[in-house]
């Protein structure tokens, strides 16, 4: 990401942020939405179907986390609950 960004983002280098750090970074959040809306538009994606907000996260989604089957398919209800802090955060609802 830093190598990604570094150049885009506003504001100083992200040099020396540590990977923790640099992903709540606001303007670093706000780079990769661009990047999304980019790749949406190209797609012509409706308004309705772009991403509008995104948690960026470290974490490896694997069969062994527990996020992912041995088909490597999304368990949907796995990450919804691992994650259920950081949705509840973007979509701005109080924390269960």
């Amino acid at each position: 990401i830093r190598d990604r960004y570094q150049r885009r983002v506003h504001g100083g280098s992200l040099q020396g942020v540590s990977p923790s750090d640099l992903v709540k970074r606001p303007e670093v959040i706000k780079a990769v939405l661009a990047d999304l809306a980019a790749v949406g538009k190209k797609a012509h994606l409706q308004p309705f179907e772009m991403i509008k907000n995104c948690t960026l996260v470290l974490d490896e989604w694997t069969a062994e986390s527990g996020l992912l089957t041995a088909a490597l398919k999304i368990k949907r209800q796995a990450v919804q609950q691992h994650y259920s802090a950081a949705i509840d955060a973007m979509f701005g609802r109080a924390a269960k």
